[in-house]
């Protein structure tokens, strides 16, 4: 599989994001979770995927999820 482009998913530990990041890293996506509060998220996080911690009212910690 050829990576072709990073998504960052911010609310990875919602609902939607738990939901959305397995169908992510099944396809040809790096996929970056960005949680805010990691105890919370809901269901496994795929291998593949990695996790990044932020908070978004904090801007200096949003700088590692854009990296």
């Amino acid at each position: 599989m050829t990576v072709t482009e990073t998504v960052l998913v911010a609310g990875g530990s919602s609902w939607v994001g738990s939901q959305l990041l397995p169908l992510l890293a099944l396809r040809s996506y790096a996929v970056r979770c960005l949680e805010g509060w990691p105890d919370l998220l809901h269901g496994p996080v795929p291998p593949s995927v990695e996790r990044v911690s932020a908070d978004l009212h904090d801007p200096a910690s949003l700088a590692v999820a854009f990296e």
